[in-house]
């Protein structure tokens, strides 16, 4: 009994350190090529599909290879090449709204973010940093590309992005271009921003994750033909053959 008491107590001590941090929160639902996950004092390690994120983990993707992030609340979150982004913090209360949180940041590269249920049910619990903005959502499907600047666009719901030169609103088929954080976010037709800026994000397939549960109301995987990937001189056959056939709603942008 005393030994049994003593771990108890031992849990409960190492809980309240700071053991709540490693619970997982997220996990690889899909990747290709070179992902490493790093944990706070932990030097980066390999990545393999199925592995698990906790708060405060940073993932990065190397040439030639993407990540698909699905988070307990079926948030979607897509990495393409040569990215790093880290989950800030991440609070999931299924019976508590206004108890769940999400905060996760993006230091370069791309993604696309699919909102899941703690943005559905409280907008305000969810805020995605750049370099250049604070992006939070109304109920969303949208990508975010640094290149020189931050590039996003609106492909279902609405965002609102915020620096500290003010605000813009944007909703589906707009999208703005900040080159920094003092810079004036400004919504523009989706159309105006270059062409190719998105195609690379855009054609990480994301189909399974979002067939596995996830409240997404995306209506099907985002995707471009293995001909565009090929056009930009992206040459990864993987992602070409996984990302070919997916919806149009993703590749009219």
């Amino acid at each position: 009994m005393k030994q049994i008491l003593g771990f108890l107590g031992w849990f409960v001590l190492s809980f309240a350190a700071g053991g709540a941090l490693a619970v997982p929160v997220a996990s690889i639902q899909d990747m290709v090529g070179d992902v490493k996950i790093t944990t706070a004092g932990a030097a980066p390690r390999a990545a393999a599909k199925n592995d698990t994120l906790e708060s405060g983990a940073s993932v990065t993707t190397g040439d030639k290879s993407y990540a698909v992030l699905k988070f307990e609340d079926g948030q979607i979150i897509a990495l393409q090449s040569n990215s790093q982004f880290q989950v800030q913090d991440y609070r999931y209360n299924p019976n508590n709204a206004q108890q769940s949180n999400i905060f996760v940041s993006l230091v370069k590269g791309g993604l696309r973010a699919i909102t899941g249920a703690i943005a559905t049910q409280n907008k305000a619990a969810f805020k995605l940093q750049t370099p250049q903005a604070t992006i939070g959502i109304r109920g969303t499907d949208f990508p975010v590309v640094l290149n020189n600047g931050m590039y996003t666009q609106v492909l279902q719901g609405g965002i609102e992005v915020q620096n500290s030169a003010g605000a813009a609103s944007l909703d589906a088929g707009q999208g703005t271009f900040v080159a920094s954080f003092n810079a004036l976010p400004v919504a523009v037709l989706a159309t105006a921003l270059p062409a190719a800026i998105f195609v690379e994000i855009l054609a990480v397939p994301i189909a399974g994750a979002t067939a596995a549960g996830a409240a997404l109301g995306t209506g099907g995987a985002g995707g471009m033909s293995a001909g565009a990937m090929i056009g930009i001189g992206l040459g990864v056959a993987g992602i070409a053959a996984a990302a070919s056939g997916g919806s149009s709603s993703t590749t009219n942008h």
